[in-house]
Formats: C-alpha cells, structure tokens, sequence
C-alpha cells in the first residue's frame, strides 16, 4: 500500500532513499512499518493541511479496499480508520460498523468502541441512515463501554439508543441495560426503577420475547436486592423470577436467579448454595455466556473462602479473572484481585495482598464501582490494623463505612464497623468497641448472620478489656460453635485462639488443647505467623 500510494503521488524510492529512511521507520510485522518515533509521525502528519489529509487517507483507503479484493471485511479495521478521516462518510459508516462487531467479538472492547463511534459520527452526515441503525450502533456502543467500566458513557450510549427506538420492546430492553449499568455504578435505587419500569413497558406483550425479558428483568431485580444486602427480599424475587424464567424457558434469567438464590442462602444460614452456584455456572456455559461463567464461578470461590477452602478459592479466582481478561472487562478483574487480595490478608501475607488490593482501588474507583472501592479498602484497613498503623485504618474505616451506607449497602458497612471495633480494642478503647458493635448489629439486620462469629470474636476480646471475663469467655464458646455449624474454619480457628486467650490463667490443660486444634487448622489455610515488633 505505502509503494503503490507514493507512485500514485509520482514519486519513486529509490535505494538510498529507502536506507536514509529506515533512519525513521521500524518493521512492525511482515508487512507493516511504523515510525520509530511518535513525535516525528505527528509532526509529518500535522504539517499537512487538512485537505491534503483526506486526500491522502482517501487514496490509502482506496488502495486496501482494492487490495482486500472480494474479502474487504478482512481489512475493516483500516478501512474504518482511512475512509473515517477521509470523510467518505458512506465507506466509513459501513467498514466501521464491521471493525466494531469483530472488535467487540474478541473482546476488544474499547477498539471496538472507537469504530462504533466513527460510525455513529459519519451517521450524522447521512440521511438514509434509519433510527433503527444508529439505535442499534448506539446499543453496541454502551454494551462495549460497560464491559470496558465506562458505566456513565455506557448510560449515555443507552439513552440516546432509547430516544430513537418506538417499539415497547426494543425501548424495555434498552431499560434493562440501563439498569445494569447503573447497579455496575452501585445505583442501586434508580437501577430498581428502571428495572420495574421494563414490566411496565411490556404489559401489553405477549410474545416469547416480551417473556423472555421480563424474566431477565425480574432476575435483575432479585440482584439488586442482593447489592443491596437484602437476603430475605433477593430470595423472595428470585424465586418469582424462577417462576417466570422456567415459564418462559430463558436460561439467562434463571442463571441469574439462581445465583442470587445461591447468595441469599448462604447469608440466611441455609444449605444449598453450593448446588444453586453450580447449576449457574452449567447454565451460562450452555448459553456461551462468559460474563455469566466468570460471576459464577467467583462466587463459587467466595463460598469457598467462607468455608476454609482456600486452595479451591484461589483457584476460582484465577478461573474468574481469566475469564473477565478473557472478555475485557478490568473492572471484574479488579474484583477478583480484591478477592485474592482478601485471602492473602487472612493468611498474612500483606506484602503480597497490598498491591492487588491497591489495583482493585483504582480500577474501581476509576469505574465507579462503590462496591469494591468498599470491599478493598476494607481489606487494605485489615493489614494497617495488624501492622499497628491504627489511625490510617481508622480513617480508611469510616469512610469506607460512609460510603457503604451511602449506598445502601448493609453488608460492608457491617463489616467495616466490626473492623473499626477490633481497631478500637486494640487502641485500648474497648467501651467504643462494644458501642460500635451494638449499633452495628441493629443496622445489619439480616447480613448480620455470615459475620456473626468475626462480630463475637472482637465483642468477647472486648467484654475482657472491660474486665467482664466470664461474659467474654461465653461469648466467645457461643461464637466457636456457630463457627463449627456454619464450617467457617477461619473463624474457628481465631475463635479457638481467643477462648485460650480469656483461659490462660484459668485451664492450662484446655489452653493447650484449643491452641492445638488452632494450629491444624492454620496450618491447613497457610496462615502465616504474625511478625511481633
């Protein structure tokens, strides 16, 4: 293309003007070269003028169209680029919707991105453009811009599709996927609004597909109940949404309510959460949906956590964070580094967790994903705690804890406010501790229960600062058996290390026995010995 482009411009390379240029350029594959240096491509480029520009670009295009021969498509990415900048607004519109659907299939999702909105911007300059075209590119745009965390350009993208469908169907749809976005930027009440809105929108259809998406729909609204650290409520609706995703037979929407069954199980105290997570998993891989795959089996590893399986924790981690890597999507990535990130503290491995869990941060505070800005910084506050650095965790703690409760996220408030309690233990204000603890309890209601035995650990260390020993002693047996019932090892294992604590001037003989049965189990999870100053 560059020989044939410069004849056409009737100049001829010769050899010494070949090797003068490779002064300037680099081979970049077998048959592309590229400017050795960005500065010098930009100050060739901008020294033309803005027709000369097109002209060139035209030709290029011009020349790869004729090159690609009956598979055009083949070379749509280029295409795209040269036609675009050439204003051939016909060429650009088309090539560019093609570089944007194969961009998008491999997951490329910003790539794919750029074309789509090269097409969009050419669309503007063509009236035989239908609204139902640009609808359709203006959908692609934010499906690619959510998968790639650009939640508020994802809603953007949305709204405009909205504007320019009519059809109830194509209108609720366009809904469901602003609602998803907004849960993606923990929006949690405006995401429960549209999501109702979409059965509003089809409640008179009656097609398979109108069926279909209310059952999406209510699915949705059973998870958003569960961002929300409702159990009982998510529980509820993800049954009606069973009820009417078996009706409709959509695996989608019962992939998703089973999951937030699986959830909601698992916070209540109830079996079959494991069950419910795997039937998930079976049916997003039946369906080829990785985004699906990749929740589930992340959930599959935080149940596993939960229950001292460790190893088989990280392994799904790993599998989920491949597969979101697999997709594009960093900000599902930055998840699952928060949930390895979590594991490693518990082992005590801060030097490894600290720079995934800084990761996780950013990701998601450049994404807008509340959730795990919380959910990291909680864990980062974890090993400020268990290196002395007690005023920094606690300043991470409260506005951690703020911002859980800005969102209605009940979960994580409760857990910061346990955290910000063994804090103030071990600052030696173990009255502020109990406070804490109180008045968390009250406001956790049902997603009390899953941190219970971690709550009782830190309000028995705390009755024993306060000079309440026996209470704490009984607090702390109470908190053990619930451990057992609910196979927290973790928690058994610190359970134990705390009643030999309160004992070890009381029964020797029982101290040794609890802190043997203390070490099988850190030996097993791979604890590692806290460094004593």
């Amino acid at each position: 293309i560059l020989n044939q482009l410069v004849e056409d411009q009737g100049i001829r390379l010769d050899a010494a003007t070949r090797r003068e240029l490779t002064g300037f350029l680099d081979p970049d594959g077998r048959n592309r070269l590229r400017f050795r240096h960005a500065m010098i491509r930009d100050v060739a480029y901008r020294s033309l003028s803005f027709k000369r520009r097109r002209e060139l670009h035209l030709l290029a295009g011009e020349i790869a169209e004729s090159a690609a021969g009956d598979h055009p498509e083949a070379a749509a990415d280029v295409l795209a680029l040269h036609f675009s900048l050439a204003q051939d607004h016909e060429r650009a519109w088309r090539y560019s919707r093609i570089a944007g659907d194969q961009a998008r299939e491999a997951y490329a999702n910003i790539d794919a991105a750029t074309h789509y909105e090269r097409a969009l911007e050419s669309a503007r300059r063509l009236d035989a453009i239908s609204d139902d075209e640009k609808a359709e590119i203006w959908t692609q745009l934010g499906d690619v811009k959510e998968q790639a965390g650009l939640f508020d350009e994802a809603l953007d993208s949305y709204r405009k599709a909205y504007r320019l469908r009519t059809g109830a169907l194509e209108r609720a749809e366009l809904m469901l996927k602003r609602a998803s976005a907004r849960e993606r930027a923990a929006q949690y009440s405006i995401a429960l609004q549209e999501a109702t809105g979409v059965g509003r929108l089809l409640e008179d259809s009656t097609s398979t597909e109108a069926a279909h998406l209310a059952a999406r729909a209510q699915a949705f609204y059973s998870l958003i109940r569960m961002r929300q650290g409702r159990p009982a409520d998510a529980l509820q609706t993800a049954q009606t949404a069973v009820e009417k995703a078996t009706k409709a037979d959509s695996k989608p929407a019962l992939a998703r309510a089973y999951g937030v069954m699986a959830w909601s199980h698992l916070m209540l105290d109830e079996p079959g959460a494991e069950e419910l997570w795997l039937d998930a998993l079976r049916l997003y891989e039946e369906v080829g949906d990785l985004i699906g795959q990749g929740y589930m089996t992340n959930n599959l590893g935080g149940l596993a956590y939960f229950e001292g399986r460790w190893d088989d924790a990280l392994d799904y981690y790993e599998r989920s964070r491949d597969l979101a890597e697999r997709v594009g999507n960093a900000v599902d990535v930055g998840v699952t580094e928060g949930n390895i990130g979590e594991v490693l503290v518990k082992q005590n491995k801060f030097d490894e967790a600290e720079p995934q869990l800084i990761k996780a941060v950013r990701v998601a505070r450049a994404s807008g994903d509340a959730f795990t800005v919380v959910f990291a910084n909680l864990q980062l506050a974890r090993i400020f705690i268990e290196r002395g650095q007690l005023s920094e965790a606690g300043d991470l703690l409260e506005r951690s804890r703020e911002e859980a409760l800005s969102f209605n996220m009940k979960g994580p408030a409760y857990e910061a406010a346990i955290y910000l309690a063994d804090m103030k233990v071990r600052d030696g204000e173990p009255e502020a501790a109990l406070e804490i603890l109180d008045e968390a309890v009250r406001q956790a209601e049902e997603e009390a229960s899953i941190f219970a035995p971690t709550a009782d650990r830190v309000r028995a260390f705390a009755l024993s600062e306060t000079g309440r020993r026996p209470e704490a002693i009984e607090v702390a047996g109470a908190a053990l058996e619930a451990a057992r019932a609910r196979s927290l090892d973790y928690e058994v294992a610190m359970l134990l290390l705390c009643k030999a604590d309160l004992l070890e001037d009381q029964d020797p003989d029982e101290v040794v026995d609890l802190r043997r049965e203390a070490d099988v189990v850190i030996d097993r999870l791979d604890i590692r010995p806290l460094e004593t100053a």
